[in-house]
């Protein structure tokens, strides 16, 4: 998979977009001094490429009785890998699940709304089939949240820039 390549403008597009995706069009090409088209054909475009996957409303756990996360890394035999995916899949406290490297084969993010019952989640995944192993991690404090992948992204696509002309 390749990243796309972005301009100044697809950029600023971005950050705009990603601290008000309500933002009217005439608003947005204002701001960047461009005609409205210019903002319409930019974002539906980075949008057929796949880079803006969406616009979502960004919701407080926490002001939806979601007070307490975690994040639970499960060991699970190879033969019931299959179905711990649809498990995790179905399960009424995951947030999300990932496979990954290494001793254990999924990450799970899961909130609860205390911790009583987020231990029922931890309860139902260890007896999943297959179940070798089950760390759970409480989230203490929120130090950093997702909001800077654009940065992070220009960042990388910066330093490979710099990796050719070096």
């Amino acid at each position: 998979m390749h990243a796309m390549r972005l301009d100044e403008k697809d950029v600023e597009i971005l950050k705009i977009l990603f601290e008000d995706a309500r933002i009217p069009w005439r608003r947005l090409a204002r701001m960047m001094n461009v005609s409205e088209t210019t903002v319409y054909l930019r974002v539906k475009n980075l949008i057929e490429k796949g880079v803006i996957k969406g616009f979502r409303v960004e919701v407080s756990p926490e002001k939806m009785g979601l007070n307490v996360s975690a994040y639970i890394l499960l060991s699970i035999e190879a033969p019931y890998l299959k179905e711990a995916r649809e498990q995790l899949k179905r399960s009424i406290g995951v947030y999300e699940a990932f496979e990954i490297s290494g001793d254990y084969q999924f990450i799970v993010k899961a909130y609860a709304p205390d911790q009583e019952k987020l231990m029922r989640i931890v309860d139902e995944m260890s007896t999943m089939p297959g179940v070798k192993d089950i760390k759970v991690m409480m989230v203490l404090r929120k130090v950093k949240d997702g909001s800077g992948i654009i940065d992070l992204a220009l960042k990388w696509m910066e330093a490979k820039e710099d990796g050719k002309k070096g």
